[in-house]
């Protein structure tokens, strides 16, 4: 994994625009939080205009009128200042919850739409991609783009305040209202300027984090591997330089946000001074009541403020915009073929899947290439018929994974058919695929609960979801139920996938167990057994092809012994089946398997 952060890519006006129009799709799902958080915005903003008017008549009340009314003119504005502080304390607690749940329900949906993106995703990006950074997207870069309905909230807020303040004080007074107005839009150039900038480092921000994440799930994951390999120093110094590079990313970022708020206090507070020496000289001279120049320093102070604010939420949003994109680049993944309903089927087509058998696994001239330069495996011609039990042999790399993760359709750009059952795989929608076809590999994963929660993994089918009585049977049938028993609690037994006190053997078991439950059409053994002893091996397939008797069993073996008692024998070398045929046939034969065979007797490795 490399040490530094990808370049970054300068982004349009246009770039943006596109965000923040995806952004408000999801916004917008919510359209009666959407509508309730306008109103209370709009209602809250006509509260704050409205205290300075009062405040002006309340002051103008006391210093000008000497009639006899005043004093109940004057209760009554201070009755109105009072009912409409309660009003919108009441209207902002019921914004503050709009904006709450706005805020979470985005939150949620996009952790679903990227879960679910991301567990359909092809295996082609998830081969190139660090599980890490892909967590790092999935939580923190998630959490922030949430942030979007507080920052919508600022935003109009803020806006709404400033125009509603200028105008106001334009019509009180055009003469202060200036100074106010130039002070903004001085202030609004010189936090557009640092705000672009910003975007940048928000973004190597975000990238550095999720290299880091990256490194650090990979460390523990393989902790073990590390230490017996004696390279600890090594994975330390990576992290250093990682931890380094998020740190003066972070550093540099946080120096561009700070800028803008010292530039705008200090504007505002020389906005302020200016106008109320200019404002109290009007006073004296009478050109403007004090009332007025209450109000006018009133609105002048919000409309500064809102200004202040406003170089916050852009700030905020250069951070959220930045990890939107990283967002986006998950949810625009090409996902896996679905299937189609209906294809266009071709009249050579048709022929060959006319001699198709109507149960097992075809392949038919099929080639395929990962890199589209260099074929893995080239005109693969097999026949796996229903109900029998084939191994596919070879030395490493000759193809037998590439083979089982097409019939998966982990990879869908093949040349050539493959058939399950008397159907074009093409035609296969991807669940179908998945309920058809389950394969065990060697390095079988635990989830969080019991064993008997393991086994039961995603074991609903078409006949319902599996019992406890379900699981019982099946251990009893597999001959492993003594094995499972042994255990501290056995199939109560509390596990996950980070307990080492389950054996690499009784993990392997387990994940078999989890696969024969759910009853495929289809199972295939990728060294399934690799890590039991010779005689439970032996006993547990034996079992095994009992129990599915009907399905398509293929083994994936190295462990040429395990193969002699099935019913056909598939030799791959260099990405083609150069022979194929019985134990017995092919020993005869003196060939590639003869060959593999004998070395595994003199104990070489193939």
């Amino acid at each position: 994994m490399p040490t530094g952060t990808p370049p970054i890519e300068k982004r349009s006006p246009k770039d943006t625009r596109k965000i923040i129009a995806r952004l408000s799709k999801f916004v917008f799902r919510w359209k009666k939080q959407c509508i309730i958080l306008i109103v209370t915005i709009l209602l809250t903003i006509a509260c704050q205009l409205i205290v300075p008017i009062l405040v002006q008549k309340a002051i103008n009340c006391l210093i000008y009128r000497t009639d006899s009314t005043f004093v109940q003119d004057l209760t009554k504005v201070i009755t109105s200042l009072v009912m409409v502080f309660i009003l919108n304390s009441i209207i902002e607690y019921i914004k503050n919850i709009s904006a709450m749940k706005l805020s979470e329900n985005l939150s949620l949906t996009m952790r679903r739409d990227l879960f679910e993106r991301v567990i359909h995703a092809p295996l082609s990006y998830l081969d190139t991609h660090s599980y890490g950074d892909t967590m790092s997207r999935l939580t923190n870069d998630s959490q922030r783009v949430s942030t979007v309905a507080q920052v919508l909230e600022e935003f109009m807020s803020k806006t709404i305040v400033i125009i509603g303040c200028g105008i106001i004080m334009l019509l009180e007074s055009w003469k202060l209202a200036m100074i106010s107005i130039v002070t903004a839009v001085i202030t609004t150039i010189i936090s557009g300027i640092i705000s672009g900038k910003m975007r940048e480092y928000f973004m190597r921000q975000t990238m550095a984090l999720g290299s880091m994440n990256g490194h650090i799930e990979e460390s523990m994951k393989n902790f073990r591997t590390m230490e017996m390999a004696g390279i600890g120093s090594f994975t330390s110094e990576t992290m250093a330089k990682k931890s380094q590079e998020y740190t003066d990313v972070c550093i540099k970022s946080s120096m561009f946000s700070g800028i803008i708020n010292p530039i705008m206090l200090i504007l505002g507070n020389l906005s302020f001074m200016v106008t109320v020496v200019v404002g109290g000289h009007y006073a004296i001279d009478k050109v403007i009541m004090i009332g007025t120049l209450q109000a006018v320093i009133m609105y002048s102070k919000q409309f500064m403020d809102s200004v202040y604010s406003f170089g916050n939420v852009m700030i905020q949003t250069q951070s959220f915009l930045a990890s939107a994109e990283r967002v986006f680049e998950i949810i625009d993944i090409d996902i896996e073929d679905a299937g189609t309903a209906s294809r266009l089927i071709s009249g050579k087509e048709k022929e060959a899947q006319a001699n198709v058998p109507e149960s097992g696994v075809v392949y038919k001239n099929v080639s395929f290439s990962y890199d589209g330069m260099k074929n893995v495996v080239e005109n693969i011609e097999a026949r796996l018929d229903g109900g029998t039990t084939t191994a596919l042999v070879g030395a490493t790399g000759a193809g037998k994974t590439t083979l089982t993760s097409l019939l998966l359709k982990f990879y869908d750009n093949y040349e050539g058919d493959i058939f399950i059952d008397g159907k074009n795989l093409r035609d296969y929608s991807l669940e179908n695929t998945r309920n058809l076809v389950t394969v065990v590999l060697q390095d079988s994963k635990l989830v969080d609960g019991t064993i008997e929660d393991n086994i039961l993994y995603g074991s609903q089918n078409a006949s319902g979801e599996k019992t406890s009585e379900d699981v019982k049977a099946l251990i009893e049938k597999m001959g492993v139920s003594q094995l499972i028993n042994n255990l501290p609690d056995g199939l109560d037994t509390v596990t996950s996938d980070d307990d080492e006190t389950i054996s690499e053997g009784m993990r392997q078991i387990i994940g078999l167990a989890r696969a024969v439950i759910r009853e495929p059409r289809i199972l295939i053994m990728d060294e399934a057994l690799s890590a039991v002893d010779p005689e439970t091996e032996q006993q547990v397939r034996s079992s095994i092809f009992s129990i599915i008797e009907d399905a398509t069993i293929l083994v994936i073996a190295h462990r040429l012994s395990a193969t002699e008692n099935l019913d056909n024998i598939i030799v791959m070398k260099d990405g083609q089946i150069v022979e194929e045929g019985n134990f017995q046939k092919l020993m005869d034969k003196k060939g590639e398997y003869y060959r593999l065979y004998n070395s595994q007797l003199e104990g070489k490795e193939i």
